[in-house]
């Protein structure tokens, strides 16, 4: 399926901070372009739904040890 999740690549580790916000912007703008809603949000990790294939991505910021993540996942 042609979407935006074909642009977006898995990170296991971001590498400072500056990465994970840029991430985190990148995703915002795709909210507010429409291809993507948040449907969960805590302190440690915020879940997002593409709105055409319906895969599910987690972000969590990094905190030292923690390297954070952007992945794909089957479940919320």
């Amino acid at each position: 399926m042609n979407c935006e999740c074909n642009a977006l690549e898995e990170i296991q580790g971001f590498g400072g901070y500056l990465h994970y916000k840029d991430t985190l912007n990148k995703m915002k703008k795709n909210i507010e372009n429409g291809f993507f809603d948040i449907i969960s949000e805590n302190q440690f990790e915020i879940i997002f739904i593409c709105k055409k294939c319906k895969q599910i991505w987690k972000l969590a910021e990094p905190d030292y040890p923690v390297e954070g993540y952007f992945l794909r996942s089957k479940t919320v």
